[in-house]
């Protein structure tokens, strides 16, 4: 297989849909045992796996990030975040990487109390990483 492909992914946080798909490269036989990981600067955000919210598709051919409203929430807005998705079966190879651009998330998840339309810090809706991209 060759060298990792670098593709970066939108994610329109507080929205848990259309799921983010990456097809697979020529030649890749893909097992279960794969690995979807976000960070932003030293902060792991997000670990996905194949039992998880990271698809395996093996008929398709490819992943798919079927994210929570929860991980959407925790991409800090603009582009800050990266991600690797990596192949960990019998050592760890790494398939795609880029950047996560967090864009939106104004809007209250359903299972949200509705406020008063302030950013409220002290709500645990609200990731400390929103303010990354607000300061």
């Amino acid at each position: 297989m060759s060298l990792p492909t670098l593709q970066d992914i939108d994610v329109w946080r507080g929205n848990n849909l259309p799921p983010i798909e990456w097809p697979w490269p020529d030649g890749y036989v893909a097992t279960v045992d794969c690995q979807l990981t976000i960070w932003s600067g030293a902060e792991l955000l997000i670990v996905a796996d194949g039992g998880g919210s990271l698809i395996v598709d093996t008929v398709a051919r490819k992943f798919i990030w079927s994210r929570t409203l929860a991980e959407s929430r925790m991409i800090p807005f603009g582009r800050i975040a990266q991600y690797e998705i990596e192949d960990r079966d019998g050592g760890e190879t790494t398939i795609f990487y880029g950047a996560v651009n967090g864009l939106g998330g104004l809007n209250l998840d359903s299972d949200e109390p509705q406020a008063t339309g302030q950013l409220d810090f002290s709500s645990p809706y609200n990731s400390g990483n929103l303010l990354l991209g607000w300061v």
